[in-house]
């Protein structure tokens, strides 16, 4: 059973699912994608490979399997990996999975327009740090904060009400 991890380090969540298999001691082959030349954007890769055509992914032997949060999970079960990694007990584990869900569509949505602006536009990072807020009705980044999910919670809410709504 080959564990083939695709990946490009330019990817916050490769990196994450990365340090994760390192960790852990988990074997697996490392297969690199140029995703900055578009290699991931291909119809031969999309067939051959993943048909999200996004990094991370991985193959285990006939089992593919794409999203970082995703890769995780079936690895920390697959693998049997330390309680502290991923809990066993159903409780323990649905909070880390909720804290892997938040982190992925708040944190991680943030950072990388803010790194992207930042150094890729050539657009000032306060600018885009309005442009957020303003996406999504919050305060200022620097006073989000997670307790629970209320504040982060409530603008997802308020977006999928506009949503619904039209």
């Amino acid at each position: 059973m080959v564990l083939k991890y695709y990946y490009d380090l330019l990817s916050q969540p490769s990196r994450a699912v990365y340090i994760f298999l390192k960790m852990n001691k988990i074997p697996f082959e490392p297969v690199p994608v140029k995703v900055g030349e578009g290699e991931h954007l291909t119809e031969e890769f999309r067939e051959k490979h993943s048909k999200f055509q996004k990094v991370p992914f991985i193959h285990h032997d006939d089992f593919r399997l794409t999203e970082s949060v995703a890769i995780v999970r079936y690895l920390a079960r697959e693998y049997q990996v330390k309680e502290h990694w991923y809990p066993k007990e159903v409780r323990p584990q649905a909070r880390v999975d909720e804290y892997l869900e938040w982190n992925h569509l708040n944190i991680r949505l943030g950072c990388a327009k803010y790194f992207f602006d930042k150094f890729k536009s050539g657009r000032k990072a306060a600018d885009t740090a309005r442009d957020i807020n303003d996406a999504f009705g919050q305060e200022p980044l620097t006073d989000v904060r997670h307790n629970g999910g209320s504040r982060n919670s409530a603008a997802v809410t308020r977006a999928l009400k506009i949503k619904s709504a039209t």
